[in-house]
C-alpha cells in the first residue's frame, strides 16, 4: 500500500513540483489548498485535494488522517491582509502542528531559510515557525535554504527582469551580501528523500549549492547566461530595503510587497554554517550556472515571442455618463495565450488574471496603493487601511460557452459618491475570439469594464459639469493608463502563470 503524504502550499512554486514528484515516486499525495479552483493542474494529475487554511484550525480537521509525512511549505511572503505578519505565521504553524499531533502524522518536514540572527522579520518568522512545529507537533525535519533557482521562483524572476530590463542599475549595500543559491531540482530531491533518511529526524538540515555568491555576482552570471554584457552598477549604499523594493516593483513585474521580504532577506548572509545534515543525503547539488541554465530552458518568458507578444489594444469607450450621473467605461485588447482553452476559460485562470491586475496597481504606484483582503470584502487602500479608495464585495465568477468573467461589486470608498454606494461594478472578462489550430496559441479578447459607477468627483447640481471635467482629467485618465498597462503586462507574461 502506498504511503500517504500531505503537501501544504501545493499550488506554490515548490509545493506543486514536490507534489508531482512524490506522486511519480509512488506516494499517495493529498494537497492542502485554500481554494480548489486554483488547483486545477493538481486535480488533473489525479492528486487528492483538501480545502483548508492553516489560519483556520477547524478547517484542518481530518487533513492528516492516514498521513505518514506532512510537508509544511506555507510562507506568506508579504501577501494578504493587514495585521502582524509574524503572529499570523506563528498561528498557522501552531494550528498545523496541533492537527498533525492529534491526527498522528508520523513526521513533519518544513522548508525555511538560511541566515543566523537575521535582521529580516521574514527570516526570523521562518525560524520561529520551525520552533512552533517542533514544540507542538510530531517529529520535525527542518530544511534551511537560501535562494532557490528555478523558473517561477520570485527570486529568480527578479534577477532575470533586472538584467533584461536595465542597461545599468543602482547598487545598494545588500548587493554585496553573500548567499548560497540552490537549484529547485536539488531542493525537491532533498525533500523527497527525507522520509527515507531516519537520521534526518529531529534535526536541522542546511542545504545549498556549491557556490557562495553575492547578489551582484548572480546578476553578472544571469547576464552571461542570457548572452548579455554584465550591467554597470552605481553604488548607492544608503538605499533601504523598502526603497529598493519600490524600485524593483517599478522596473519589474514583481510585486513590491513580494520584493520587500526578498530584499530584506538579502541584508543577512544566507550561507551554510553546518553542512553535517546535508551529508546524510548523498546529494551533490549542481553549480549556480547549471541551475540557472535549467531555469532559463524551462522559462518560456525568455523567448522572443514572450518579450514581444502580439497585443492589439482596441479603441477605448470612456466617459459615458447616464442621466443619473453614472459613469461607464470599457477597455479591451486582443492577445494570444499559450494555455489550453479549458484552462483559460476557468475560474483558476480568471483568478490568476484578477490577482495580476491588483498586483499591477500596487507595482506602478510603488506600493502606495495596495489590496487588502478581509473576510468577504476586498479593499483598495492608499498607504493604510483607513484610507479606503474602493471597497468591493467578494468576486463573482461566471463561466459560459467561450467566455468567462470575474466581477467585483463596488460597496463604497473615498472615490465613490454617497448616492453611488452599492451601485457599480468592475468586471474583467476573457472571451475566446476563434478556435486555435492544434498546438497554436488561443486568441482571446481581455476586457475591463466599469458600469454604473458614481465617482465622488462627479459632483451634483450646478457643480456637475465641473465635476465631469475633473473626473475625466484625473481619475478617468489614471484608470485608462492603469488598464492599458495591465493589458500590456498580461501580454508580456502570457507564457507564465500570473
Amino acid at each position: 500500500m502506498a504511503r500517504k503524504a500531505l503537501v501544504t502550499g501545493a499550488t506554490g512554486f515548490i509545493g506543486s513540483r514536490l507534489a508531482a514528484t512524490l506522486a511519480d515516486d509512488g506516494w499517495d499525495v493529498r494537497c492542502l489548498v485554500r481554494d480548489r479552483a486554483r488547483a486545477v493542474s493538481l486535480a488533473d494529475r489525479g492528486l487528492e485535494l483538501r480545502e483548508g487554511d492553516v489560519l483556520d484550525a477547524e478547517s484542518l480537521r481530518g487533513a492528516g488522517e492516514g498521513v505518514a509525512v506532512a510537508y509544511y511549505l506555507v510562507h506568506a511572503m508579504g501577501r494578504g491582509g493587514e495585521g502582524d505578519f509574524e503572529e499570523r505565521e506563528r498561528r498557522g504553524a501552531r494550528n498545523f502542528a496541533e492537527m498533525a499531533k492529534r491526527e498522528e502524522i508520523g513526521r513533519v518536514i518544513y522548508l525555511g531559510g538560511l541566515g543566523e540572527r537575521p535582521r529580516s522579520k521574514h527570516l526570523r518568522s521562518r525560524q520561529r515557525t520551525a520552533e512552533s512545529l517542533a514544540e507542538l507537533g510530531p517529529t520535525l525535519t527542518f530544511f534551511r535554504a537560501g535562494m532557490v533557482v528555478g523558473a517561477g521562483s520570485e527570486s529568480y524572476r527578479t534577477l532575470r527582469y533586472l538584467v533584461q530590463r536595465l542597461p545599468a542599475m543602482i547598487a545598494p549595500a545588500w548587493l554585496a551580501t553573500p548567499t548560497q543559491p540552490i537549484g529547485i531540482d536539488d531542493v525537491i530531491a532533498y525533500l523527497v528523500r527525507a522520509p527515507d533518511v531516519p537520521a534526518s529526524e529531529r534535526r536541522e538540515v542546511q542545504i545549498g549549492g556549491p557556490d557562495v555568491l553575492s547578489y551582484g555576482d548572480m546578476l553578472d552570471r544571469m547576464a552571461e547566461a542570457l548572452g548579455l554584457r554584465p550591467r554597470p552598477k552605481l553604488p548607492v549604499p544608503l538605499l533601504t530595503p523598502w526603497l529598493s523594493s519600490l524600485w524593483i516593483g517599478l522596473v519589474t513585474p514583481v510585486d513590491a510587497a513580494i520584493a520587500r521580504p526578498l530584499i530584506e532577506g538579502l541584508s543577512t548572509p544566507t550561507t551554510i554554517t553546518d553542512p553535517s545534515g546535508a551529508t546524510l543525503f548523498e546529494i551533490t547539488p549542481v553549480p549556480f550556472m547549471e541551475a540557472l541554465r535549467r531555469a532559463l530552458a524551462e522559462d518560456h518568458d525568455v523567448g522572443a515571442d514572450a518579450r514581444h507578444p502580439p497585443l492589439r489594444l482596441l479603441p477605448d469607450e470612456l466617459g459615458k455618463v447616464s442621466r443619473t450621473g453614472a459613469v461607464e467605461s470599457v477597455q479591451a485588447g486582443e492577445l494570444q495565450l499559450p494555455e489550453p482553452v479549458s484552462r483559460i476559460l476557468s475560474r483558476e485562470f480568471l483568478g490568476r488574471a484578477a490577482r495580476g491586475y491588483w498586483r499591477f496597481i500596487t507595482r506602478i504606484s510603488l506600493g502606495l496603493i495596495r489590496t487588502v483582503y478581509a473576510g468577504n470584502h476586498q479593499s483598495i487602500v492608499l498607504v493604510a487601511r483607513p484610507l479606503v479608495l474602493l471597497r468591493f464585495r467578494s468576486p463573482e465568477y461566471e463561466l459560459l460557452e467561450g467566455t468567462g468573467s470575474v466581477t467585483w461589486r463596488i460597496e463604497r470608498g473615498l472615490l465613490v459618491s454617497r448616492n453611488g454606494r452599492d451601485q457599480g461594478f468592475l468586471r474583467l472578462s476573457v472571451t475566446r475570439i476563434d478556435e486555435p489550430a492544434a498546438g497554436d496559441r488561443v486568441p482571446v479578447r481581455v476586457q475591463m469594464e466599469v458600469r454604473n459607477f458614481y465617482p465622488w468627483l462627479r459632483g451634483s447640481g450646478r457643480f456637475a459639469r465641473l465635476g465631469v471635467w475633473l473626473y475625466s482629467e484625473t481619475q478617468q485618465r489614471i484608470h485608462r493608463s492603469v488598464t492599458r498597462g495591465f493589458l500590456r503586462s498580461l501580454a508580456t507574461s502570457a507564457t507564465r502563470p500570473l
